[in-house]
């Protein structure tokens, strides 16, 4: 569906590379954030039960709640290097290095995904909020177009998103695209450390109220 109305009727460039891989390999990339985002932010709502009878850590829950996405990942990684094969794109040193921004995406979800968590608890209608935030960061993401088509004087705004770097950096570790920009590359990963901070810190917080608020 991205790949008939970006490619043949937008016709959104793809640096070079045959638009369905390009847009496939933004794809699982999202995919990776946006299920682990949302398993993380309702993982304690849907184990509740478990904690209300066991003590242990509660951040277990969230941390554990990350591996199915990974598995889809690398399914998902597996369909594209498949699809790359059939397209004639070549594979390139840089390769490995996918495994650095797939992490970085992890990182980032489970940033966001553990405040979120906690948040789900204290407020009944939060959870209802976490679907909306995925879509307007979908759009907001280089899925189905490249960085390039962002107006150069919104570039520093829009490269603000952290997923930015990463679907970026994923795809010139994949296809030798263009690679982030390696200021901005650090801005989002210091975001990434300043989010995953926070988040603990705020889950730590309030994480002995959790049972007051099932």
């Amino acid at each position: 569906v991205f790949t008939l109305f970006f490619g043949v009727i937008f016709q959104t460039p793809s640096e070079g590379i045959p638009r369905s891989v390009f847009i496939f390999a933004g794809i699982i990339t999202w995919l990776l954030f946006a299920e682990a985002f949302s398993s993380a932010s309702n993982s304690l709502l849907k184990d509740r039960h478990i904690f209300e009878k066991l003590y242990f850590p509660r951040l277990i829950i969230p941390l554990s709640s990350v591996a199915s996405p990974i598995l889809d990942f690398a399914f998902g990684l597996a369909t594209l290097i498949i699809m790359m094969a059939i397209n004639g794109v070549p594979l390139v040193a840089s390769m490995p290095l996918v495994l650095l921004f797939a992490f970085l995406a992890i990182l980032l979800a489970l940033s966001v995904g553990i405040w979120s968590s906690a948040l789900n608890l204290q407020f009944t209608d939060f959870r209802h909020l976490t679907p909306l935030v995925i879509l307007v960061w979908f759009y907001a993401t280089p899925i189905f177009y490249p960085v390039s088509v962002i107006p150069e004087r919104w570039q520093p705004i829009y490269r603000m998103n952290p997923m930015v770097s990463v679907v970026e950096g994923l795809r010139w570790a994949l296809f030798g695209t263009s690679a982030p920009d390696p200021f901005y590359f650090l801005i989002s990963f210091l975001l990434f450390v300043l989010l995953m901070i926070a988040g603990l810190a705020y889950f730590i917080y309030f994480e002995s109220t959790f049972a007051e608020n099932l």
